[in-house]
C-alpha cells in the first residue's frame, strides 16, 4: 500500500493545507525534535510516515489538515528515493512510535475508536502488553490535555 515515501510531497501539501492548519498543531512539534534525537534512519523515518498516514485515515475520514501537518513535523523531510524499513525495525523505537501514533490519533480532536484499536495493535506487533500501551496512552493524553490547558486563551 505504501511502497515508498513519495506521499511525502511536502511542498504541495503546505501551499495547499498548511493555511488552514490550526495552531492546534503546534502542540506536537515536540515530537520532531525527539525523532531527531533518536537518529533515525531514513527508511525508519519513512516507515514511521507511512504507519502514521495509515493510521491518520484509518477511521474512513481522510486526512485533517492537523493531521497531515503533524505527520510532517514528525517525520521531516524524506528523499522520495528511500522505502519504507521493515516494520519490525521500529521495535527499537517503539515508545517513540507509539507516542507518535497516539499524537496523529488526536490531532483532529477526536479520539476514534477505529484509531484505538489500530493503535493497540500496532502496539501488540511491538511487543507491548495492554497494560504497557495504557500507561502511555494516559502520559501522551494528559500530557496533551495540559499543554492545551496552558496555552488556551479560554478558561471554562
Amino acid at each position: 500500500v505504501f511502497p515508498d515515501c513519495a506521499y511525502l510531497n511536502r511542498a504541495f501539501v503546505l501551499a495547499h493545507v498548511a493555511p488552514s492548519v490550526s495552531s492546534q498543531t503546534a502542540i506536537y512539534i515536540g515530537l520532531n525534535e525527539r525523532l531527531s534525537g533518536a537518529d533515525l534512519s531514513p527508511s525508519i523515518r519513512c516507515r514511521f510516515g507511512s504507519e502514521l498516514e495509515r493510521l491518520a485515515q484509518i477511521d474512513g475520514r481522510g486526512f485533517d489538515p492537523d493531521e497531515v501537518i503533524l505527520i510532517m513535523h514528525v517525520v521531516g523531510a524524506l528523499d522520495e528515493k528511500f522505502t519504507p524499513a521493515p516494520f519490525e525495525s521500529l521495535w527499537r523505537h517503539a515508545e517513540l512510535f507509539l507516542t507518535a501514533c497516539l499524537h496523529v490519533a488526536v490531532a483532529d480532536g477526536q479520539y476514534s475508536i477505529e484509531k484505538a484499536r489500530h493503535i493497540s495493535s500496532l502496539a501488540n506487533r511491538l511487543g507491548w502488553s495492554a497494560a504497557q500501551l495504557s500507561t502511555l496512552e494516559g502520559r501522551v493524553l494528559h500530557a496533551l490535555a495540559e499543554r492545551g490547558r496552558i496555552q488556551s486563551p479560554y478558561r471554562f
